[in-house]
């Protein structure tokens, strides 16, 4: 594609863009999202804003549209700061909010006033922040997620703020009448009766069609290699008797480990365990940094249907935490079913350290049974999804 060509050719474009400042704060502190009482929580205890970091990475890469692109955004550092940090001609529409407080009432208010004007309506959170533009503009207006927050399931999100950044700039310089969407789940989690969770689905929006540059919607697991699977959570439990300090991952492969360990463990945080007991329960970044001053080892499942291996949900096991472990002392457990399920496409992760993601990326070893292994490829989201 011919990007130059394309741009003098267009006319005036105009996008919407939308930072929710404390998505992803609570994180790294083994905090499940940030509803509720929760960001302010995470602020206390010293967390520091992510999204607008994660968004002006995406916003660098539609430097060939400087020129002739407005930023319709939110005040302050709901947008603002960020879109003239980058270059860009920010309007913030009247009526937009308060530029320190802000809430999901602003971003529904702010991509409602948008949607009109935008040919694109970027946003950088988690799911809540999906379901909040979604339920503000339906399907009528194009839409796109910097991934940014703790829970991100849905498949309206980019692999990465770079991959964003690219499947935007590819959307904007086609001509109107090229640009093609499809239909991206909005979904969230919900806790059940019985300890565990399920997926919401609460709709869609009409997302640039992008390929490999946006994340598939998570999938639930499927009943199938039961007793394989079993076999190689057994196997991961018995290696934590070794004791090393074993980090073991959230999700529901994991608490079938941390159940071989005798404890019910946190479905959605990070445990700990010694000699096979456990030394810490539903910890964040600090602890494992501190723990980790001794040889440990980590235990992780990817994300079904996305095939994340780090950067979705679990981000106490932060870059810094993988290099004091060291890369060579990660455990992956998962089905066959689940690595089948990925269509060919490898692993990857999203830690927000490029170089990092390139040292985690090659073939790797896969637990997928108690004396069953198998060789998958781990990528970079980067990397994958064609981003410079």
């Amino acid at each position: 594609m011919n990007i130059r060509a394309n741009i003098t050719a267009s006319s005036a474009l105009k996008i919407g863009l939308i930072i929710n400042p404390v998505a992803g704060l609570g994180g790294p502190l083994g905090l499940k999202g940030t509803d509720g009482d929760i960001a302010a929580r995470a602020l206390a205890a010293g967390a520091a804003p992510r999204a607008g970091e994660r968004a002006l990475i995406a916003l660098k890469a539609l430097a060939p549209l400087r020129e002739r692109l407005t930023i319709l955004t939110g005040p302050g550092e709901m947008g603002e700061r960020v879109v003239r940090e980058a270059g860009f001609q920010a309007v913030v529409p009247d009526g937009s909010g308060n530029a320190t407080a802000t809430s999901a009432a602003d971003t529904t208010r702010l991509a409602a006033g948008m949607a009109p004007e935008a040919a694109l309506l970027m946003f950088a959170g988690g799911d809540g922040t999906a379901h909040d533009v979604m339920r503000a503009i339906g399907e009528a207006t194009p839409a796109l997620g910097v991934p940014a927050g703790v829970k991100m399931h849905s498949g309206v999100f980019a692999t990465t703020p770079q991959t964003a950044g690219q499947a935007a700039l590819n959307f904007l310089t086609l001509p109107p009448e090229r640009r093609e969407t499809e239909p991206g789940e909005v979904l969230d989690r919900a806790a059940d009766p019985a300890g565990g969770y399920s997926m919401v689905f609460h709709g869609v929006l009409q997302t640039p069609r992008s390929g490999a540059l946006t994340q598939n919607p998570k999938a639930m697991a499927a009943v199938g290699d039961e007793a394989a699977l079993d076999g190689a959570c057994a196997r991961a439990a018995e290696i934590t008797a070794d004791g090393r300090l074993t980090i073991v991952g959230p999700g529901s492969t994991m608490r079938r480990v941390k159940r071989r360990l005798g404890d019910e463990g946190a479905l959605l945080g990070v445990d700990v365990y010694r000699n096979g007991e456990l030394a810490a329960g539903d910890v964040g970044e600090a602890d494992l940094l501190n723990l980790a001053r001794e040889p440990a080892r980590i235990i992780v499942s990817p994300i079904g249907g996305q095939g994340f291996l780090f950067g979705r949900g679990n981000q106490q096991i932060s870059a810094e935490v993988i290099r004091r472990v060291g890369v060579d002392n990660i455990v992956i457990v998962a089905s066959e079913e689940k690595l089948v399920a990925l269509g060919g496409q490898p692993l990857i992760t999203d830690t927000g350290d490029a170089a990092l993601d390139a040292m985690l990326a090659g073939y790797r070893q896969i637990l997928t049974g108690r004396n069953r292994k198998t060789v998958f490829r781990i990528g970079h989201a980067q990397i994958e999804g064609g981003a410079a």
